[in-house]
């Protein structure tokens, strides 16, 4: 496999098992899950929009109406697979809807609306862009999963995931100086670092592995989902027993894609040291200082936690 070029900052692990399930067990815990329809009932209640009308509106196949229109485009970012600008997030939004087996012309056909009904839009009509972006895959990809998925987190939130990843691994102020510059892929702190911020981010399981479907989503590397990688992770944490090297190792050895990841990396730290500053006396994150006895604590006549 090739060295690191994609994903980086956001992937960890932690386990010892070494009976692997397979990569769709029902075991993960992500960040944030979400249906359609629950996105749909949240927007619905920010546009003061009862239940019988958005009923109507999906009696009638999502009438091009007004109030429609925002009904979607909240839908679609509240789901965070729509942006203004980009439009569209295709890797993301298809997770929401299932083709019927024996179609084999659903995504040109989905292609083919985006292309007439999308594209020639101006960008500044972002609640028709959604709409019929929405329209294309509903009318013409699949039929909507009822089942909640994995929301791809948004590019503030991963770095917010990253420095709080900094703060609980206590990573020392001059090492997290060494990740504003670039200087990532072979710093051991680096390692510890990802193990938090995958686990936080809903990347890996410690017991499990890596989650190829929520990276997939999260970085659109859908070549991630194949065999050749889930053979590739099932090796490394076989062999690697202990964390956070088995999370690190399944990293180097088994995905392609890391350097957007690194450059996450790299602006979060140095949001972490614009947004920080260092401890006077700072004991380079050991949190210990050296001769320093505590008191020993007084004994009460009650008891709290069982302390007594």
């Amino acid at each position: 496999m090739k060295t690191f070029k994609s994903l980086l900052a956001i992937v960890a692990f932690s386990a010892v098992s070494v009976v692997l399930p397979v990569q769709g067990a029902n075991h993960w815990t992500p960040a944030l899950k979400k249906s359609l329809s629950e996105a749909q009932e949240q927007c619905a209640t920010y546009l003061r929009l009862d239940s019988a009308t958005v009923a109507r509106y999906i009696r009638e196949g999502y009438p091009c109406e007004d109030q429609v229109r925002k009904l979607v485009r909240c839908t679609l970012l509240n789901l965070n697979v729509w942006d203004d600008e980009i439009g569209v997030k295709t890797h993301a939004i298809v997770n929401f809807f299932t083709p019927i087996q024996s179609d084999t012309c659903y995504q040109s056909r989905t292609d083919n609306c985006l292309r007439e009904n999308v594209d020639p839009l101006p960008i500044v009509q972002v609640e028709q862009r959604a709409y019929q972006a929405f329209q294309c895959y509903y009318r013409y990809y699949g039929n909507v999963v009822e089942e909640p998925q994995y929301i791809p987190n948004s590019l503030e939130t991963r770095r917010e995931f990253f420095r709080d990843a900094v703060t609980i691994a206590n990573i020392p102020r001059p090492i997290v100086e060494q990740f504003s510059t670039g200087k990532l892929i072979d710093e051991e702190h680096f390692r510890d670092v990802l193990y938090v911020h995958c686990i936080r981010a809903g990347y890996y399981d410690p017991k499990y592995g890596f989650n190829l479907k929520h990276v997939a989503t999260e970085f659109n590397v859908t070549d991630i989902l194949s065999e050749k990688v889930e053979q590739c992770q099932r090796q490394v944490r076989e062999q690697c027993y202990e964390e956070p090297q088995r999370m690190w190792q399944t990293f180097k050895q088994c995905h392609d894609h890391q350097e957007a990841g690194y450059q996450i990396a790299q602006l979060a730290a140095k949001e972490y040291l614009e947004d920080t500053k260092p401890l006077i006396g700072e004991a380079r994150g050991t949190g210990f200082v050296a001769g320093f006895k505590s008191s020993p604590f007084p004994k009460l006549n009650f008891c709290y936690n069982g302390q007594c």
